[in-house]
């Protein structure tokens, strides 16, 4: 387990400039919002939300490809003398994905409450205030946050099979190896399928 730290140390200091540039962008920008909220409509604020989580769903997915793909390319050669099992390296760089796609959902919760709790309420609404709204937004932030988690895992656990599943049939398939990451595509797919008739995607989705 120690080494496994140590992996999970590694990879983030490697991106961990890059990581605090984009935070500190999606506060400078989630900032701006709130104050277009606060002196148009709470729409400036609520209107991108639904494309963040979009976003988020793909996030550890895109990160671990990236990742990969420069490791291979760059410094193939530690994968290959790399000491550690591979489900560390990857699970590692699973894990950080996750820590910074927390750490957005952390600061883009905050935006939304901030903005809700200085944007005007419309008048055709009129009675509503923050404070009875605030139960019901933080129930369906909270449903919204466990749901984008629970997919953006499963994505990126499968991205990270198909990164994998391409660069070792690169050797086999040649240019064609990207049928390997096809097949793998299907079985994700299919797979998802079956998650949406389990009880817990119900319990998610259908609240």
């Amino acid at each position: 387990m120690n080494a496994w730290w140590h992996l999970l140390h590694k990879e983030y200091r490697m991106t961990r400039a890059s990581a605090l540039l984009a935070l500190a962008i999606l506060l400078i920008g989630g900032l701006w919002l709130v104050y277009l909220s606060s002196r148009y409509n709470i729409g400036m604020i609520i209107v991108p939300a639904p494309f963040l989580l979009v976003f988020l769903l793909f996030y550890p997915a895109i990160y671990i490809l990236k990742s990969l793909q420069w490791e291979w390319k760059v410094t193939p050669h530690l994968w290959l003398h790399c000491p550690q099992p591979a489900w560390m390296l990857l699970s590692s760089k699973l894990a950080v994905a996750l820590l910074q796609m927390l750490a957005i959902m952390l600061i883009a919760a905050a935006l939304l409450l901030l903005g809700f709790s200085i944007s005007p309420i419309p008048e055709d609404v009129g009675g509503i205030t923050f404070s009875s709204l605030l139960p019901l937004i933080i129930e369906v932030g909270f449903y919204a946050a466990v749901f984008t988690f629970a997919v953006s895992i499963y994505i990126g656990a499968w991205a990270t099979l198909i990164s994998v599943v391409n660069a070792v049939a690169g050797k086999i398939l040649g240019r064609f190896r990207w049928l390997a990451g096809a097949a793998v595509f299907v079985v994700a797919v299919a797979g998802f399928g079956q998650l949406q008739e389990t009880r817990l995607y119900e319990l998610l989705t259908r609240w």
